[in-house]
């Protein structure tokens, strides 16, 4: 994966963050979000697994090129974890900050 990188002029040290980081967040990523697709009893809808996938996506770019850079991580494994961590729970935070939105939006519609 890091020479199909390079061969398209982009290196992941330049961005901040080892290769190692990337792919085994990206690995972590991928399972989890398997895991999320397989674990409920009955299936999910098409539209579900899209906005799973699209979580898991956004969390394998986001968590190491922002927390692990910020936090000065070095271990790929201790990535890989927060990763998987962040995959879990995206749905639950986004939850939260969108009813805190919505909430915040009703009281000043109010005034």
């Amino acid at each position: 994966m890091e020479e199909l990188l390079k061969q398209i002029g982009i290196r992941l040290e330049e961005l901040g963050v080892r290769a190692e980081t990337w792919i085994i967040s990206l690995f972590a990523a991928i399972l989890f979000v398997l895991y999320r697709i397989y674990e409920p009893e009955t299936p999910p809808t098409r539209r579900r697994i899209v906005s799973i996938v699209i979580m898991g996506f956004i969390s394998a770019l986001l968590v190491p090129g922002l927390i692990v850079h910020w936090f000065n991580i070095g271990n790929p494994f201790v990535a890989a974890s927060i990763t998987g961590i962040t995959v879990f729970g995206f749905e639950s935070i986004v939850a939260v900050l969108k009813k805190r939105l919505v909430n915040k939006l009703d009281d000043d519609g109010d005034k």
